[in-house]
């Protein structure tokens, strides 16, 4: 059970190096029950080798109604309870992690909002986010600025919202 989600927004331009950092320090790459939808992410976006079914595993990837191109996979983490990667509509990352708290603490909270620091600074994150469970990981900039996280850090996305 997760309680606090931390997202970082991430410019998209070292996907495969962001990815490969990510995935090696947050992601539990030995959990069988995700190996299909990490494999399909890291031959596809990360080592730019995608096999044939790569494309059909992905496309079964939690998506927002809206979105076109942008999808999430969810897996999970290595030290923490999840970890989230999501590829948006701009071809930006939005990295997030999750943080189990069944006892509703103070010092989990606290954890969350040091995590989304630390992940600002690692990732080079414009932005980031932090709350409760059913904070959903933002598929588009649009998204992003319409979500009410309970704490927001770092740059407006605004500039990044395609007109309609």
């Amino acid at each position: 059970m997760t309680s606090f989600l931390a997202y970082v927004w991430v410019p998209g331009s070292d996907i495969p190096g962001v990815l490969r950092r990510f995935i090696d320090r947050y992601v539990a790459t030995e959990q069988p029950v995700h190996q299909r939808p990490l494999s399909a992410l890291t031959r596809t976006y990360v080592d730019l080798e995608p096999a044939e079914r790569d494309e059909a595993e992905l496309e079964n990837s939690p998506r927002q109604p809206e979105a076109v191109n942008a999808f999430s996979v969810y897996l999970r983490g290595a030290a923490r309870d999840e970890a989230i990667i999501t590829l948006t509509e701009e071809s930006d990352l939005v990295l997030g992690l999750g943080i189990d708290d069944r006892d509703q603490s103070r010092e989990a909270w606290d954890e969350a909002v040091h995590l989304l620091d630390e992940l600002m600074e690692e990732f080079d994150a414009v932005s980031g986010m932090a709350g409760h469970d059913g904070l959903a990981p933002p598929q588009s900039a649009l998204a992003w600025a319409d979500e009410e996280p309970d704490l927001r850090v770092g740059r407006d996305l605004e500039t990044r919202i395609e007109p309609i």
